[in-house]
């Protein structure tokens, strides 16, 4: 017990996978294929469920290595080679962060946003140079961060704050909930449920969020589990459906050690495809994630093969119509309270690969992963 709590490892008991999920379209990560991206001993990828990002345009990864405390990995998808390392330093001068990166999100012409806890985001151009930085009054400070219409946003309660356009103007509110929510806080009538700014940042530390140049969508923890919440910047709001079966084959956890999931949710992510289409990635399921239309509402299931059990295994993003897939080190942890044997699964991550996806059963979505669909399996 105490060697867990050291390493707050996961513990998954195994449990009998249901195999017969339904779905539009049925597709498996072959394990078996594909090759490895990025690996080897000296590997400690760290807070890779917030601080990863996926540049289809460029083929580029980024995260964070416990090799470099500081830096943003930039790392090519193709060759596997490291291409730069962006070092953004704890602190509370131009260009840092107080408590060092905890978020990471797409800016525009290779750019990135990189949010701290406290609600600063710093801009870095293409090459790592410090761009701009922005304190958020009215958003989350939980360091949470995505690019939304060529700047960056965070997720608040009722929906996003985006940076002003220029410095000096005020932060652009999205989203009416959240409208009259400021407004009520602005005539000294704050709503009840809201209590002080350091429970609305413990509020969306799990929160999950992707955009694109007029679509945000966000799962805020503790809110409704079944959709995502869609926001446009014409100021539509809509709500994007979580498909039953990412919730359906679920894994049995046991939590030891410092972690702070909401397990209430079924997604443990949000990310794009490269075509357009919403990536939903689940949690604690035999199910990897949902690839979903947003006009259509067609979706692709994807799942781990019946060798695979998925436990030290998660999938990070669909490249290429293939899946990006990150391994943690896992091993015995002996037997829980009926006797099942136990896998501890270490949180650090040392091995990206990337798997071909194969048809299994269902009609493609129209679009969506055609290679895929051209292979015929």
């Amino acid at each position: 017990m105490g060697l867990i709590l050291r390493v707050q490892a996961i513990v998954v008991s195994a449990m009998l996978s249901p195999w017969n999920l339904a779905g539009q379209h049925v597709v498996e990560i072959d394990l078996d294929a594909g090759r490895e991206v990025f690996g080897g001993p000296e590997v400690g990828i760290t807070d890779h469920r917030r601080v990863f990002a996926i540049d289809h345009i460029r083929g580029r990864l980024f995260f964070k290595d416990a090799e470099f405390p500081d830096g943003i990995v930039v790392l090519s998808i193709s060759t596997g080679e490291r291409v730069a390392l962006h070092t953004v330093p704890r602190g509370e001068g131009p260009g840092e962060l107080p408590s060092g990166v905890d978020g990471l999100a797409l800016a525009p012409d290779g750019g990135l946003y990189v949010a701290s806890v406290g609600g600063r985001v710093v801009e870095i151009d293409s090459i790592g140079e410090f761009a701009r930085s922005w304190q958020t009054i009215a958003g989350s400070p939980a360091g949470v961060v995505c690019g939304f219409g060529g700047r960056p946003a965070v997720p608040s309660l009722g929906g996003l704050v985006r940076r002003p356009p220029r410095q000096g103007q005020d932060e652009e509110i999205i989203g009416e909930r959240l409208a009259y929510l400021l407004d009520r806080a602005a005539r000294g009538d704050p709503d009840p449920s809201i209590r002080n700014n350091r429970e609305v940042r413990d509020r969306f530390l799990s929160a999950k969020l992707t955009c694109t140049s007029d679509v945000a969508y966000v799962v805020r923890p503790y809110g409704e589990i079944d959709s995502v919440a869609v926001y446009r910047l014409s100021g539509q709001e809509s709500r994007l459906p979580v498909p039953a079966e990412i919730g359906e084959a679920a894994v049995e956890w046991e939590i030891q050690g410092d972690f702070s999931f909401d397990f209430s949710a079924r997604i443990n992510g949000l990310s794009q495809d490269g075509r357009g289409n919403v990536v939903m990635l689940a949690i604690r399921s035999y199910v990897a994630t949902v690839i979903m239309d947003p006009g259509s509402e067609c979706y692709a299931l994807v799942r781990y093969s019946e060798d695979y059990s998925g436990v030290g295994l998660g999938l990070r993003g669909i490249h290429a119509d293939s899946a990006l897939v990150l391994h943690s080190s896992t091993g015995p942890g002996g037997t829980d309270d009926a006797g099942r044997p136990v896998t501890v699964v270490y949180p650090t991550v040392d091995r990206i690969t990337l798997n071909p996806l194969r048809h299994m059963e269902g009609p493609p979505c129209p679009g969506m992963l055609p290679s895929v669909e051209s292979s015929g399996g």
